[in-house]
């Protein structure tokens, strides 16, 4: 019989229960909230956390790890990054050495909310780089995500010391993956202006004047000074200030005013040939500058021509005029 001699909080009862059994039984399945980790050797350090993860769509929260050894740690994770690590049996270095080690054999996840003022910049400074494969993969790392790891180091920037050192490693770790990223004063005051005049806005941001000479002040000073309302625009800007790039694309097009046999109210007209790396896409967004101005389905046509071919109907009731430019994104629904 199990017996249980000590009071705990509940929470670690009945993982300890689970990692008790597990000595004495078989691995059993998966079940809702836990993932089975198969051994690997020869991995690179936190692939099985990592995947253990990736299979549970598992990017906030709390984790309990119970490494092959049946220590347990716990671990609060912020989109991803390990943010906190504490454990009853194992000393902050000791709980570093076994998760670098990938040694590992389960992760359960219970739902918890974590707040960024939960960090311990000594375990981020540690695991950070360990963990930047699987964090920032450029195959698998929506913007939001990316946003979310340089809000993570607004937060380190505030904290001297292992915070600064935090800083320092996730900032090359992006730049090794993402080489136009930038936290550097000239490169935020020339991406602002190059888009400003690019896309036809005024600056975006309250005042460049005040951008911060120092790169560890950059990433705040970016989400705390954006004057832009609509939530898809203002990502494109943000990705493009910290990566130089546009994500998703964005084109200048001229709306014309369509009648005849093909015009058809609730779509836009657009040519297959122009836009072929947006063919894929179904739904048309425009923006009088930063301001949306509509939304429409799209229909393909073979002309290779730029303009946005649209109904009378629809222009009144985006409030556009025929031969008026705008912004143009793309999306699929």
């Amino acid at each position: 019989m199990l017996l249980l001699q000590d009071l705990r909080p509940l929470c670690y009862i009945w993982l300890e229960i689970a990692v008790r059994l597990r000595i004495c039984s078989a691995p059993a399945a998966d079940t809702k909230g836990q993932f089975g980790l198969a051994r690997q050797g020869g991995g690179m350090p936190l692939e099985r956390i990592y995947s253990a993860f990736r299979k549970k769509n598992f990017e906030a929260g709390r984790a309990y790890i119970i490494t092959g050894s049946n220590h347990l740690i716990e671990a609060k994770v912020y989109e991803t990054v390990i943010i906190n690590l504490k454990s009853r049996t194992l000393s902050n270095e000791q709980i570093i050495d076994a998760l670098l080690a990938d040694d590992s054999s389960k992760v359960n996840d219970p739902p918890e909310a974590v707040r960024l003022e939960d960090i311990q910049p000594a375990a981020i400074k540690k695991l950070f780089r360990a963990g930047a494969p699987f964090i920032l993969d450029p195959e698998e790392a929506a913007p939001q995500r990316l946003f979310s790891v340089l809000k993570l180091m607004g937060q380190l920037s505030r904290i001297n010391g292992e915070g600064l050192e935090a800083f320092d490693i996730i900032a090359d770790e992006i730049l090794r993956r993402y080489p136009n990223f930038s936290l550097e004063r000239v490169d935020v005051k020339k991406r602002i202006t190059v888009f400003s005049s690019d896309y036809a806005i005024n600056s975006p941001f309250l005042n460049t004047e005040t951008i911060p000479q120092g790169s560890r002040n950059i990433p705040d000073w970016v989400f705390n000074s954006l004057v832009v309302d609509d939530l898809i625009f203002k990502n494109i800007i943000f990705y493009y200030i910290f990566f130089g790039e546009l994500r998703p694309p964005m084109f200048r097009a001229t709306v014309k005013k369509e009648s005849g046999l093909a015009a058809k109210n609730g779509f836009v007209r657009l040519s297959r040939g122009f836009y072929k790396e947006m063919t894929d896409k179904n739904h048309a967004t425009f923006f009088r500058g930063s301001l949306k101005a509509g939304e429409l389905a799209v229909s393909w046509h073979s002309d290779n021509k730029a303009n946005l071919s649209v109904t009378n109907a629809d222009l009144n009731k985006c409030g556009l005029s025929d031969g008026e430019t705008v912004n143009l994104i793309f999306t699929k629904k």
